[in-house]
């Protein structure tokens, strides 16, 4: 059986293993978005990768429209430690499961950074996989992602419990990161189907939230569609230094995650979780 605990993520917010919040770690390459979509808001995780698939989260919070997530995931610039510069997003992997046709225009509107994706009902020969599609939402071609997430939840589980040769987690948080998103990593657990008696994800508790599962589970999709792991190391690429867009505020996005539940009506585990990048 697999299943982080949220008590044992906790050992990921020691200091050693967690940076600054909107900082780009020096030894990162390219960072990536993710967003899950809901009812009347997005949920959204920014994560920076670098050599050996080892991987910081930087930012993560809730927004309430298209433009707004597009503005604060691929508007907005980082820092990267060391005054090296300042890197922005090239992409983000969006779900498709809820408000379909809204997606499929906003990833029209913005292509090729909008990548929506979908998780597959089916086994799958590969992790992902592209098809073309013409939604009579846009009338024009429209690239959708199809995951193996099972391939991808395997993933992101043993990254989350590797170490780097120093000693460090190779996937590491922020030093802000909201305990609702550490309670939310452990939303699902893989155990043995007693039907068939084959390993199956499924929910430790019916219901719960589960949307900063999906989130890490799209960027190792991302990572994997970005070949991430060939990546050699310290090659930093910053943007151009110009002035950054808007920030939403440091305290509003901590409180995001932790105020979720008891502001937004709707629940957990209703995340679409059931291939490469620009």
């Amino acid at each position: 059986m697999v299943h982080l605990a949220s008590e044992s993520l906790q050992t990921k917010m020691q200091p050693v293993n967690v940076g600054p919040m909107d900082i780009i770690p020096s030894w990162a390459s390219v960072i990536y978005a993710t967003a899950d979509v809901q009812m009347d808001h997005f949920w959204y995780a920014i994560r920076a990768w670098g050599y050996g698939l080892q991987s910081q989260l930087i930012r993560s919070g809730m927004v309430f429209s298209f433009d707004e997530l597009y503005r604060v995931c691929l508007e907005s610039l980082f820092p990267i430690e060391g005054n090296r510069g300042l890197m922005r997003c090239p992409a983000m992997l969006i779900d498709s499961g809820h408000r379909t046709d809204e997606v499929y225009v906003f990833a029209h509107q913005r292509a090729p950074r909008i990548i929506p994706i979908k998780g597959s009902s089916t086994k799958m020969d590969k992790p992902w996989r592209s098809t073309v599609l013409t939604p009579r939402s846009t009338q024009q071609p429209v690239d959708l992602r199809i995951l193996d997430t099972v391939y991808y939840k395997d993933m992101l589980a043993r990254l989350m419990t590797e170490k780097m040769p120093d000693g460090r987690d190779k996937w590491q948080l922020y030093d802000q990161t909201p305990q609702e998103y550490l309670r939310q990593l452990s939303s699902e657990h893989k155990v043995l189907d007693r039907r068939t008696g084959r390993p199956v994800w499924q929910p430790v508790t019916n219901g719960a939230a589960n949307h900063a599962w999906d989130l890490e589970v799209y960027q190792a999709a991302a990572a994997d569609m970005g070949n991430v792991a060939c990546i050699p190391p310290q090659q930093v690429q910053p943007a151009a230094p110009v002035k950054p867009a808007p920030q939403p505020s440091r305290d509003t996005i901590t409180r995001e995650f932790d105020e979720a539940r008891n502001s937004l009506s709707g629940g957990g585990g209703s995340g679409w979780l059931d291939g490469r990048l620009i």
